[in-house]
């Protein structure tokens, strides 16, 4: 099981005031967004010009996309639908099977990823909202991809439904031993985060098939859930593994400014409610203040709000100066973030597309090295972005 680090609270007050002074006094050309050329779908930026290419349009509240297969892609639908692109071309009947999921709020379709072996089992994870006795929940389920429908499925986490229609989470990343990590949000009741009998406000960890991993921190441990991986979490949005260290990333949104990015490590607490960058709604002050010697610092920090959301690392071969970058989207501002990245630290920050495609709730790296976008528009995008020469 891993321990906190036993940090003292001098050197956590000091780690956290330089966190917040870098964010308040970053250079102004890594915050800038990159100037636009003469064609309009040509962008500069510090280390690669690239083109925006549109892939897809017609698609309503897009939220998540995968790639099954070298020339496929499937697309998530907020509303409930999961629609199909095969060979550039979007496909006008959506993928058939889809379980009843509960639309309205921050609910529906919240998030779909494929096992890493699908190429041999076809299984496809779908998570989504979900009604019952009680509200409303989070639910994952397991399904068999086949002739255009999804069909044999299994669930393999049921949340316990609670009131309210917000902060469901529901992202979902394969760690590198193939289990399975999904991002739950607190529901917006905060002090649930805090809770280890509650999944709210966690990242919980089970195997493909529903299963839990027999080294999960809190396993046989009283008065926990032996799901839960992390603790202390608001609303986790996007979820990205860290080629070569294979670390978990997670963005996490936050009330008003104090958006973050964090590596998640089993077993640690987060913070929320207890500490937090960010302010209430209401402009009233979160939690205790910034810093807990036994809560995990963000690794990023955002001094305004952004929302992040989906992110993932570069590793293709179409940018290679973007290698071991991580790219995030964001719903404020309509914005890509390049971050650079050097081990656990986020050593820059290039802020790209300001407002010039709309809030972008997925970032994927598809199979031709090129990096893919949504757009959560009620006329929903899917854009590629391409090196300009």
């Amino acid at each position: 099981m891993h321990q906190p680090s036993k940090s003292t609270g001098g050197v956590t007050r000091r780690f956290a005031a330089a966190l917040v002074l870098a964010c308040l006094l970053a250079p102004a050309p890594a915050l800038a967004q990159a100037e636009q050329g003469a064609d309009p779908n040509l962008y500069a930026s510090q280390k690669h010009p690239f083109r925006v290419v549109s892939v897809a349009t017609g698609l309503r509240q897009p939220i998540a996309l995968a790639f099954p297969e070298s020339d496929s892609i499937i697309v998530a639908e907020r509303g409930g639908t999961i629609r199909v692109l095969r060979k550039g071309k979007l496909d006008p009947v959506p993928l058939q099977g889809l379980p009843d999921i509960a639309v309205g709020g921050q609910g529906g379709l919240l998030d779909l990823c494929i096992h890493p072996q699908f190429e041999r089992n076809h299984w496809v994870y779908i998570a989504f909202a979900v009604a019952g006795d009680g509200g409303l929940g989070t639910r994952i389920v397991r399904a068999t991809l086949s002739d255009g429908r999804l069909r044999d499925h299994l669930t393999v986490l049921d949340q316990a439904r609670s009131q309210g229609d917000q902060r469901f989470g529901g992202r979902m990343s394969f760690l590198r031993d193939e289990t399975l990590v999904v991002a739950l949000g607190d529901r917006g009741q905060s002090e649930r985060a805090q809770d280890l009998l509650d999944l709210a406000g966690k990242t919980v960890r089970i195997s493909d098939d529903g299963s839990i991993p027999g080294d999960n921190p809190f396993l046989g441990r009283p008065g926990a859930r032996p799901e839960i991986y992390t603790f202390g979490n608001r609303s986790g949005r996007g979820l990205a593994l860290q080629p070569g260290t294979g670390l978990l990333w997670q963005s996490e949104q936050t009330p008003r400014g104090g958006d973050e990015i964090n590596v998640l490590h089993p077993g640690d607490n987060y913070g929320w409610p207890r500490i937090s960058y960010g302010i209430d709604a209401s402009g009233v002050p979160i939690g205790t203040g910034r810093i807990h010697p036994r809560m995990k610092q963000p690794r990023h920090v955002w001094a305004e709000q952004v929302t992040p959301a989906g992110m993932v690392f570069y590793d293709g071969q179409a940018f290679p100066n973007w290698v071991g970058d991580l790219f995030v989207g964001t719903m404020e501002q309509g914005m890509l973030v390049r971050l650079g990245i050097r081990g656990k630290r986020v050593v820059g920050e290039e802020r790209l597309l300001l407002r010039a495609l709309g809030p972008i709730p997925e970032v994927a790296l598809g199979p031709d090295g090129y990096i893919y976008l949504l757009t959560d528009t009620r006329e929903g995008h899917l854009f590629r972005l391409e090196p300009a020469n």
